[in-house]
């Protein structure tokens, strides 16, 4: 991979560049980033590359027209299920926790700045790692879906962590029982997301934000992020937490 033009186009992501800024799209199939290992190693090989480039300043995270994230969170569960009362072992879930922790541990240590790019029907794994990345801009018609409880299952480890940090325990659980879906809206209200943004000024807006940044000295920036970001172990609790029930639905099903 050429770490001065990284330009990449599969069926789960794809990669573009604007200017000297990477913009990751997430596609149809980009669950497979933390479910199947050679997607995984392709996709952190890339996110790398960005970061080690020297001519890119920022990266740029997106959601496809056609990415639906886990708004199917129930195809998600059959799948799992089905893994489940097969009997063919519990590693599959164990891979799709221990992916999660790293992809998370890749954002919260990224030494350049990222945004997600939130534009229509988002899933609640996406959300969660996006409240791990400096900024969240979203469309006027975005809507966030948090379908966990009406399933009977927990949040995300990751989301949960977050909810609880930027809104305290008490408000995120409430949000939690009391919505499914959160509208751009209501999130730009709780802090949430950074600021609403229409479709066809999004990418120009991602790029302004990140050359305001990288107008502060680099050093400047990334300790901010050290002393700002969580420690891994603390959201880890969360992820074990989470996966230990959602591990025990599959079993009860």
């Amino acid at each position: 991979m050429v770490a001065d033009s990284i330009e990449i186009d599969t069926d789960v992501y794809s990669c573009k560049q604007k200017k000297d800024v990477c913009f990751v799209y997430l596609n149809k199939n980009s669950a497979e980033i933390v479910t199947r290992l050679d997607v995984r190693d392709q996709f952190f090989s890339t996110l790398a590359a960005v970061n080690d480039s020297a001519s890119i300043r920022g990266l740029v995270i997106a959601n496809s027209p056609t990415f639906k994230g886990d708004t199917q969170l129930e195809a998600l569960i059959a799948h799992y299920s089905k893994i489940i009362r097969e009997g063919i072992s519990s590693n599959a879930i164990h891979f799709f926790k221990n992916s999660t922790l790293q992809l998370l541990n890749i954002l919260i240590n990224y030494s350049k700045p990222t945004i997600v790019a939130m534009n229509g029907d988002i899933g609640q794994v996406l959300f969660g790692f996006s409240l791990a990345c400096d900024y969240r801009f979203a469309t006027p018609h975005t809507v966030i879906h948090i379908p966990s409880i009406k399933l009977g299952l927990p949040t995300t480890g990751v989301l949960a962590y977050y909810l609880v940090q930027y809104l305290g325990r008490q408000s995120a659980t409430e949000l939690l029982l009391a919505k499914t879906s959160l509208s751009a809206l209501e999130a730009e209200k709780l802090d949430l997301i950074t600021s609403i943004v229409t479709a066809e000024e999004m990418a120009d807006h991602c790029v302004e934000k990140i050359d305001e940044i990288n107008k502060y000295p680099v050093d400047g920036f990334l300790a901010l992020k050290k002393v700002l970001q969580p420690a891994m172990s603390d959201i880890a609790s969360y992820v074990d937490k989470a996966f230990e029930e959602f591990m025990l639905h599959l079993l009860r099903k």
